[in-house]
């Protein structure tokens, strides 16, 4: 029937083979779909939890005989991932700490270091941030958006009696 194996929830359908082709054989259990020598495993049709093994059995009927073995693949569930949302910042805002679901995620991106987004090391326009998490070898990502303006340049000088400010700024 082939070595046990591992799979993801979420990764769609894991073909069954690892047998001699008989137009007779089977494969049994939770999960399985399809017709002769054309059949396959779908986790997502099942109400699994993390890391249940499913016992497939295989079936070969030839000339009378039958023959019986067996796979176990176990269903790691792939984590449901969100990098939230994020306010418009300035280029010399205060950090903002990165907050993803689930917990035991990384963040990656310009201006992120420890989970921070640093708004003046990442610099002035559109940052795509990207929150990935792993169960086991199942993992999954989410992206955030975080838009940073640049500071408006100022001046302020004097001349005799008079007091000149200007401001500038540009927009996005």
């Amino acid at each position: 029937a082939g070595q046990d194996d591992t799979v993801c929830s979420g990764d769609g359908i894991y073909t069954l083979s690892g047998f001699s082709f008989d137009s007779l054989a089977l494969w049994h259990g939770k999960g399985v779909r399809g017709t002769y020598g054309l059949q396959y495993f779908d986790p997502d049709s099942l109400q699994l939890t993390d890391g249940e093994g499913i016992v497939l059995y295989f079936e070969a009927d030839s000339n009378g005989c039958l023959n019986r073995d067996t796979m176990i693949l176990t269903v790691n569930l792939t984590p449901d991932v969100d990098a939230g949302q994020y306010d418009t910042l300035c280029l010399n805002s205060d950090p903002v700490t990165l907050i993803g679901k689930p917990t035991n995620g990384n963040w990656t991106g310009v201006g992120i270091e420890n989970n921070i987004f640093y708004p003046g090391d990442a610099g002035d326009g559109m940052h795509v941030l990207i929150y990935k998490a792993v169960n086991k070898h199942c993992n999954a990502e989410d992206t955030a958006i975080i838009i940073v303006h640049p500071v408006p340049d100022s001046s302020i000088r004097f001349e005799r009696d008079t007091l000149f400010v200007t401001a500038g700024y540009t927009d996005y």
